[in-house]
C-alpha cells in the first residue's frame, strides 16, 4: 500500500528491503500505480542501489510533462498501456500517448496491451492492435520495434 512506501519522508526499511532484493537478485523492478511522489522517491533510491531495470507504469495520463521526464532520468522505462485507448478503458487517443512517448523518447518507453481481461481480445492481438495504430499514426517500425520489442526485451536481460 502506498502509505507505507515513506515513513517521515524517506523509504521504508520494508521498500529499503525490496530494493535490496531486486538488485541482489538483478530483477526488474515495476512500479504500478503508484503516485509520482512516491514513484520518484523510490526511482532516487534505487538508482543509489544500481538498480537499472525499472518500469513505471500507470493507467492514466500524466498531465505534467515534467513528471514523465523525472522518471525517465531516474532510469525508469515508461510503461504505456495500449489498453488505455481502448473504450472499456480509459479511452485515450492513441495520438496522445504517442505525444508523450516522443516527448519522453522511445528509448525509455515500452508499449504493452495490458490485455487478458475477458472484455478485451488476447494479450497477442491487442499488441497487434497497438503496432497496427502506431503505423497508422506513421510511427517508424524502427521506433515501435523499440517500444514493443526491444527496450521489454532489454528489461529482461
Amino acid at each position: 500500500e502506498e502509505h507505507e512506501i515513506l515513513e517521515k519522508g524517506s523509504l521504508s526499511s520494508q521498500m529499503q528491503e525490496i530494493l535490496k532484493i531486486v538488485y541482489g537478485k538483478n530483477l526488474t523492478l515495476a512500479l504500478d500505480q503508484l503516485s509520482p511522489p512516491n514513484s520518484i522517491a523510490i526511482l532516487e533510491e534505487a538508482k543509489k542501489y544500481g538498480i537499472l531495470k525499472i518500469i513505471s507504469a500507470f493507467d492514466h495520463m500524466i498531465s505534467d510533462d515534467n513528471i514523465y521526464k523525472t522518471l525517465s532520468d531516474l532510469g525508469a522505462f515508461i510503461e504505456f498501456r495500449f489498453s488505455s485507448c481502448m473504450p472499456s478503458g480509459h479511452s485515450i487517443p492513441i495520438e496522445t500517448m504517442i505525444e508523450k512517448i516522443k516527448l519522453i523518447g522511445y528509448e525509455r518507453c515500452i508499449m504493452t496491451s495490458n490485455f487478458g481481461q475477458w472484455f478485451n481480445p488476447s494479450p497477442a492481438e491487442g499488441i497487434r492492435m497497438a503496432i497496427s495504430a502506431l503505423l497508422e499514426e506513421e510511427v517508424p517500425a524502427a521506433q515501435i520495434a523499440k517500444l514493443v520489442k526491444l527496450n521489454p526485451s532489454d528489461l529482461l536481460k
